[in-house]
């Protein structure tokens, strides 16, 4: 076989109608009578020959139906099947390929997308951050400054107390009185402001006890002097003040006084005689 006709594509070719076969068992009229010459044929010349009806009649069908396909054509239709299951396989395989590549490429975007939400919201977090350490510098930032200068504040109280008790009005006295309300009133536009301790309950946040003392008057735990102010930047401690602290004990209880025992008189007790004699007189 040549390949031209290894390659060739079966042709479908239109199948004549098949004519009647009759039946070999049911004779027709004119058969009738040539069988039934047969049957009278001397026996010499009938030896040997024994003929096959069916086969004859099936041999005619195959000639007139046509030629049966020949074998090079079944093959060139079964090499183009497997061709065929051979490209849908690869396509298979091609799909596969694919969709394993379209999930690489989904969980590269997913691992790019948490990425970036994560990069956004470390940025937003960063830019709080700067925000409210600005805010802190801006309200604490002086903190350091104003520590140093509190001890000359207190140095200036304590002149001015000392000027209070002496009673001594002089121009010194008042100009140190206006230094240190000028100086508080800086403080505080800057946030810095004291607070007094002294009557309060002693506060380990804000107070530092120095020493305790037995007192009848304050309950324990209470603030009954001051050392050194205490002072808020803002809302935090600038500096605890330094306090003394109550320690309640009951008063003594006054002593009773001692009763004396009545001493006897000195003068003589009166006989009864002596006694009916001033009565007998007085009557």
């Amino acid at each position: 076989m040549s390949e031209n006709e290894e390659t060739q594509e079966p042709t479908t070719t239109e199948t004549p109608e098949k004519p009647e076969i009759l039946d070999p068992e049911e004779p027709t009229g004119d058969q009738e009578s040539s069988d039934a010459d047969d049957l009278f044929l001397a026996p010499d010349e009938s030896e040997g020959e024994v003929v096959d009806v069916e086969a004859e009649a099936a041999a005619e069908v195959i000639d007139i139906g046509g030629e049966a396909p020949a074998a090079g054509e079944e093959d060139a239709a079964g090499g183009e099947l497997e061709a065929l299951a051979a490209e849908i396989q690869a396509a298979k395989a091609r799909v596969a390929e694919l969709e394993e590549a379209l999930g690489a490429v989904e969980r590269e975007r997913d691992d790019f997308k948490s990425r970036l939400l994560r990069s956004a919201a470390d940025m937003e977090n960063f830019r709080k951050r700067k925000e409210r350490e600005q805010e802190e510098t801006r309200k604490y930032g002086s903190d350091k400054l104003v520590s140093d200068l509190l001890p000359a504040v207190d140095n200036l109280e304590r002149a001015l107390d000392h000027a209070e008790k002496s009673n001594e009005e002089s121009s010194i006295a008042d100009g140190v009185k206006m230094v240190y309300k000028q100086l508080q009133s800086s403080l505080e536009k800057h946030g810095i402001v004291g607070f007094e301790s002294v009557g309060e309950r002693f506060d380990p946040q804000r107070h530092e006890a120095i020493q305790q003392v037995d007192s009848t008057e304050f309950d324990t735990g209470t603030v009954v002097q001051v050392f050194q102010k205490g002072y808020f930047i803002h809302d935090r401690l600038l500096r605890p003040a330094m306090t003394v602290v109550a320690r309640r004990v009951d008063p003594p209880t006054p002593a009773e006084p001692e009763v004396e025992a009545e001493e006897p008189s000195a003068e003589p007790a009166q006989t009864l005689e002596e006694s009916g004699s001033e009565a007998a007189s007085e009557a």
